[in-house]
This record gives structure tokens, C-alpha cells and sequence, in this order.
């Protein structure tokens, strides 16, 4: 016999786990997408959408672990976190330090302008 409580207990984790899941996958290709207009605006030749969203996919693993050290830091934290993340976009594009930058700033303001929209349209509808 079951006990109710950790049945619904583990039902209610499991459905939690698999919308975190979800989620964090939708985040990954919207940021892909970005980044991978991005790197369309900055001519980069590889730049599809498969590396994008491995870009996306190391930036969302690797800096939080990079950052960790200066994590109470924030001056250290924020300079190494873009150096970071140009980094990777240059790495995973083999592109040129100036289309890594190009690329980081068009993603940046596109995911900020895409925020801003989100929140504009939330806010409408409550």
C-alpha cells in the first residue's frame, strides 16, 4: 500500500522537474536564436543555428563554474564574464575577436529588447 502523501509528494517533483526541463530548453533555443542572428549580423561563416545553440549551452554551464571564485566580486565578476563569453563565442565560431563582440552586443540588446516586449505584453494582459 502506498502512502498518499509521498505518492503526491513525488507526482508533484516530477511534474515540477519535467516544467524546469522544459523551460530551461525553450531559454536555451530563444537565447540560440539570438545569438545566432547575432552572428548572422556579424557575417560570421559558421554561423548556424547548431552552433548557436551549443554556444548558448556552454554559456549557460560553463560561466556560472568560471565565475564562481569571484562570485563577491562584482567589478572581477562582470569584466570575466564578458571576457568569458566572448571567449566561447569565438571559440565554438571560430570567428574574430571584433564578430565575437559584434555578435555578444546584437544578442544582448535583442534579448533585452525581447524582455522588455514580454513584460510589456504580461502586463497588458493582467
Amino acid at each position: 500500500m502506498a502512502i498518499p502523501f509521498i505518492t503526491e509528494l513525488s507526482g508533484l517533483l516530477s511534474g515540477n522537474i519535467i516544467r524546469l526541463i522544459t523551460f530551461e530548453i525553450l531559454l536555451l533555443l530563444v537565447s540560440a536564436f539570438f545569438i545566432w542572428t547575432g552572428a548572422k549580423v556579424a557575417q560570421i561563416r559558421k554561423g548556424s543555428f547548431g552552433r548557436s545553440f551549443l554556444t548558448a549551452l556552454a554559456i549557460a554551464f560553463l560561466l556560472p563554474m568560471a565565475l564562481l571564485p569571484f562570485s563577491g566580486l562584482v567589478l572581477i565578476s562582470l569584466i570575466a564574464s564578458l571576457v568569458i563569453t566572448l571567449a566561447i563565442i569565438k571559440v565554438v565560431f571560430d570567428a574574430s575577436w571584433r564578430s565575437s563582440l559584434v555578435t555578444l552586443v546584437f544578442s544582448a540588446i535583442a534579448q533585452a529588447v525581447s524582455l522588455a516586449l514580454l513584460i510589456f505584453v504580461l502586463a497588458w494582459l493582467l
